[in-house]
């Protein structure tokens, strides 16, 4: 088996921490919150009352928005945890895939997402701080409220928006999110349903490597504040059906066994 150089030097932190290295047990007990967010324009993040903020550089602004919230939050540590020590913090962002990377201190699929995870440890591990990643839903919900209360009565809206549980908020922030910031650069108006619109979103994301499942997700998320036509229109309908004959869903199972 030959190994690639780039994992030299992981090999050489577990020589010399193999004896020493714990991996704590996680407790809701951190000693801060951070949130952080990310666009393709700039960054923000808050703790407590203080924020910061920022642009990206014209080099960084090529990255991917998953990269961007990753740098993003590492941005806000070096913000608000730079003179900490010997603690346990609690990142929150909406971004699924820097949330993943974080708590799984890197991954194999993409190197960048990997190496910049990797950096954060280390940068977390100088000081003995250990970070934990956690979705931030409270944006997701006063924004689809807010539009919600506009046709319901505001009670009858927050006894719908508590049926939907916490895996679904987390599957459904970053569809409208994505809705939020395209509509932004498309000087759109996110609140109101029109198939058009919809449709480029939906669109941009399939030609951005979407697959069906994603983009019904996405189609779920902008439902629960759009209202039903999103789903019932012919048109987004028959988009779908296009969908899934150029991209359809893998099967679960590769091969099947028949004793």
């Amino acid at each position: 088996m030959i190994l690639p150089n780039s994992l030299r030097g992981d090999f050489n932190w577990w020589k010399d921490h193999i004896g020493i290295s714990v991996n704590p047990i996680i407790k809701n007990d951190y000693f801060i919150e951070i949130f952080s967010d990310a666009s393709l324009t700039g960054w923000g993040a808050v703790y407590g009352n203080k924020r910061a903020r920022g642009f990206w550089k014209r080099e960084e602004c090529i990255f991917h928005i998953n990269y961007l919230e990753l740098l993003a939050s590492f941005f806000a540590l070096k913000c608000f945890a730079n003179d900490l020590m010997d603690c346990s913090l609690l990142l929150r962002l909406d971004n699924t895939t820097a949330i993943s990377y974080i708590n799984k201190m890197g991954g194999i699929q993409h190197t960048l997402l990997s190496d910049l995870s990797k950096e954060i440890w280390q940068w977390c591990e100088s000081r003995n701080l250990w970070i934990f990643a956690s979705p931030s839903r409270g944006w997701c919900r006063a924004f689809v409220r807010k539009i919600m209360v506009k046709s319901l009565p505001t009670k009858a809206a927050d006894i719908i928006l508590n049926s939907i549980s916490t895996s679904t908020w987390n599957q459904y922030s970053t569809p409208i999110k994505d809705w939020i910031r395209f509509c932004k650069g498309t000087f759109k108006d996110p609140t109101i349903s029109d198939s058009n619109t919809i449709l480029e979103f939906l669109t941009e994301k399939f030609e951005d490597g979407a697959s069906y499942n994603t983009l019904n997700n996405a189609r779920s998320a902008l439902a629960l504040f759009l209202g039903p036509q999103v789903g019932q229109n012919p048109i987004i309908k028959r988009f779908f059906r296009g969908i899934f004959k150029l991209r359809p869903t893998a099967p679960k199972y590769a091969v099947t066994w028949d004793p």
